[in-house]
């Protein structure tokens, strides 16, 4: 998977701000904390849907839903880099 990253100045704010383009994100801007947030839970339901077992006759898919991936309850900390 190919995609592009840039930085970008926030319109309120201190924390600039990365936009990325391509693979399955099409002008996504988010802060670093939520990017680090986003991989988290990424990781987690990698390693939810890496533990099941295919192979047993009762098996069936799976629906995750993820809340606040993107840590936006995250509490305003001043001079908080992350």
């Amino acid at each position: 998977m190919k995609f592009n990253l840039r930085t970008a100045r926030p319109i309120s704010g201190t924390i600039p701000l990365m936009v990325l383009h391509g693979g399955p994100f099409e002008n996504l801007e988010i802060s670093p904390h939520q990017a680090k947030f986003l991989a988290a839970s990424l990781q987690g339901l990698a390693d939810a849907v890496a533990e099941e077992d295919v192979t047993v006759p009762g098996w069936r898919p799976t629906s995750f839903t993820v809340f606040d991936c993107l840590g936006d309850k995250r509490p305003s900390v001043k001079g908080d880099p992350t």
